[in-house]
C-alpha cells in the first residue's frame, strides 16, 4: 500500500489553527508527564538501595537483561511507525492522529525500560552495576528530551515537508 500524498500547506495550516496548537500542547504535555514519571524514582531509587562498597564479584545478569530491553524498546520507538497501521486518509487530523499514536507509544516504549532499570537498582549488590543501570535511565532521559515533541517535529510526523 503507497502512502497518501500529504498536502504540506494543508498540514502546516491546520497545526496553526487552534486545535492543531491545542494538539502540540497535549502531545508535549503527555510526553512530559512520561518523563516526569521516571525523574522522581531517579532520586528515591538511590537513596532507598545507596551505593555501597562491592561485595565480590558483579553478577551481570541484571545489567544484561536491562540492557537487551532497553536496547531493543529504544529501536523499537525509532521505528514505531512502521509497525502501527496508518489512519484511512491524508487529512491533517489523520496525520495528526498518527503522529500523536506514534509519540505516545514510542515514549511508553522507553519509560518502560527506565522504570525496570530502576527497580533492577534495588535487586543489584554492586555499585558497578547500580552506576550502569542508573547510566541507562539517564541515558534514556537524555534521549526522550532529545526528541521532545515541537511544532516542527510534530508537522515532519506528519509527513509534512517543512
Amino acid at each position: 500500500m503507497s502512502e497518501p500524498f500529504v498536502d504540506s500547506f494543508a498540514a502546516r495550516t491546520w497545526l496553526d489553527s487552534p486545535e492543531g496548537q491545542k494538539r502540540v500542547i497535549t502531545l508535549q504535555i503527555i510526553c512530559f508527564a512520561l518523563i516526569s514519571g521516571v525523574l522522581p524514582l531517579l532520586v528515591v531509587f538511590p537513596v532507598i538501595s545507596p551505593f555501597r562498597e562491592i561485595d565480590g564479584t558483579p553478577n551481570w545478569l541484571f545489567v544484561g537483561v536491562a540492557g537487551s530491553i532497553l536496547f531493543t524498546s529504544t529501536a523499537a520507538s525509532l521505528f514505531v511507525g512502521a509497525f502501527l497501521p496508518n489512519q484511512i486518509g491524508a487529512d491533517p487530523v489523520s496525520l495528526a492522529n498518527n503522529a500523536q499514536t506514534q509519540w505516545i507509544i514510542a515514549y511508553a516504549l522507553m519509560e518502560g525500560p527506565a522504570f525496570l532499570c530502576l527497580v533492577l537498582t534495588l535487586a543489584v549488590p554492586s555499585n558497578i552495576e547500580k552506576g550502569i543501570l542508573v547510566g541507562m535511565v539517564i541515558g534514556l532521559l537524555l534521549f526522550m528530551i532529545l526528541r521532545f515533541p515541537t511544532r516542527n517535529r510534530f508537522l515532519s510526523a506528519m509527513g509534512a515537508s517543512d
